[in-house]
């Protein structure tokens, strides 16, 4: 979860550097805000879930990331032409990834609440895990 808060300074960070105009027509085949918004929490989830696969299964990072287009009934070109389209309209793009930040900080909350809410195994071993009775005898 660091990383994706590190992805959020870094886009913060854009969005403030860049000194465009803001228009809030946006052309036809560019993404509404609130699909925007969709698409971005799965991406970044996405990019973060593709940095943690271990080595010898990077090759299936193709895999999610077609599933994530289909999912979301785009291309990537679609999406491509969106970002290139919001990062030139940075009010737009700043209220975009307000909600994609505040969306993702209350995932990682979720986690750290449900983590947290969730016995260690040491509080468990006293009687989940007994196997009187549940062992087969094989002498």
């Amino acid at each position: 979860m660091k990383k994706i808060i590190h992805i959020f300074v870094f886009a913060n960070i854009v969005l403030i550097c860049c000194m465009m105009a803001s228009c809030s027509n946006r052309p036809k085949g560019v993404l509404s805000p609130g699909k925007m918004e969709d698409i971005l929490v799965d991406y970044h989830l996405l990019k973060t879930m593709v940095n943690n696969l271990p080595p010898q299964e990077r090759y299936k990072a193709i895999l999610y990331e077609n599933a994530f287009y289909n999912q979301h009934h785009i291309t990537k070109a679609q999406l491509d032409s969106s970002l290139v389209w919001y990062t030139s309209h940075t009010n737009d793009f700043a209220k975009v990834y307000d909600k994609v930040t505040k969306r993702l900080k209350k995932e990682q909350d979720n986690y750290a609440n449900a983590v947290s809410q969730t016995p260690s195994i040491g509080d468990m071993a006293g009687n989940q895990f007994n196997a009187n009775g549940d062992t087969a005898s094989i002498m």
